[in-house]
């Protein structure tokens, strides 16, 4: 499963990653989540083109501020509900499970500025991805994992992404 923000210009790609969760990314499936931020300025792709003599036209995108976060043993699995957050302000992006602070990015040059959409996904594997616009049937067919959300809440910051505004003080609580 998924909880991220996706921005696409055209020219460049990024995306937000507060909750990813899949059997390549987690090696502990009942405990382990992954979060970040995907940056290609060279292209709106995330994974990189190449011709047809395997030279490469776009390069990939790259991921900063990757973290793979556990959850503590006092703490229950991931089958159990669990909050996930994401501050993301023009000077850093903060990431949240169950109101911790588990990761952090402060690179205001590799920070999106513009607008992105929030999405929900439930694509498990990296596996999925392949031929996803093939068969359809076969890739989700045998699956019988699921994702329950019992709510969802969205902020804005009461400023612009290109305003010259630095906050200085962020309420937890």
């Amino acid at each position: 499963g998924r909880f991220w923000f996706w921005g696409n210009l055209g020219h460049t790609y990024n995306d937000i990653d507060v909750f990813e969760h899949s059997t390549n990314l987690t090696p502990n499936l009942n405990r382990q989540t992954l979060s970040g931020i995907w940056y290609n300025p060279y292209g709106s792709n995330l994974n990189q083109i190449e011709d047809e003599n395997g030279n490469i036209i776009v390069p990939k995108a790259i991921r900063y501020a990757n973290h793979l976060h556990t959850l503590p043993n006092n703490v229950s699995t991931l089958d159990e509900y669990h909050r996930f957050g994401c501050l993301w302000m023009p000077e850093k992006v903060l990431f949240y499970v169950d109101g911790e602070l588990v990761n952090e990015f402060d690179d205001p040059d590799l920070i999106p500025t513009h607008p992105m959409w929030l999405k929900i996904t439930h694509l498990e594997d990296i596996n999925a991805r392949i031929g996803f616009d093939n068969n359809l049937d076969t890739i989700w067919g045998d699956w019988h994992d699921e994702m329950t959300i019992d709510y969802i809440r969205g902020y804005r910051l009461k400023t612009a992404c290109d305003s010259d505004i630095v906050i200085r003080s962020i309420a937890t609580t």
